[in-house]
């Protein structure tokens, strides 16, 4: 029963961080937009990972915590790729992208392990 309760714990703490984050992506963006400077147009840019590869990351994140609120695994996996992609993209530095937006992810693929392994201990 113990598992059980530290994967609700996970879960709901990287819901309630997923759901900080977002709010934080989507403020800013809508910050720039106020300001007058706009997001890039990804389809004037030259196609490159330097350009696209975060705006994809950032991408595969949000909709990685979102997913992850029905199906754990694939929305922490979908929102880690994204965060590993925005750094393979940034010639593997951080470069202000701090690596706590991963988190929401891993507890999501941390509370999915404890869930499987607590059914596992039942059924057996």
């Amino acid at each position: 029963m113990k598992d059980l309760q530290k994967g609700d714990t996970c879960r709901w703490t990287g819901r309630i961080l997923g759901v900080i984050f977002i709010s934080f992506i989507v403020f800013m963006f809508f910050s720039y937009a106020a300001a007058g400077q706009g997001f890039p147009n990804p389809f004037n840019q030259p196609i490159s990972l330097w350009f696209h590869g975060p705006l994809v990351g950032i991408i595969l994140m949000m909709v990685g915590t979102l997913v992850g609120w029905r199906w754990e695994t694939a929305g922490g996996l979908t929102a880690v790729i994204g965060v590993l992609l925005i750094l393979v993209s940034q010639k593997y530095g951080v470069k202000g992208m701090p690596l706590f937006l991963a988190l929401p992810g891993i507890l999501y693929l941390v509370s999915a392990a404890l869930r499987r392994h607590e059914r596992r201990k039942v059924s057996a």
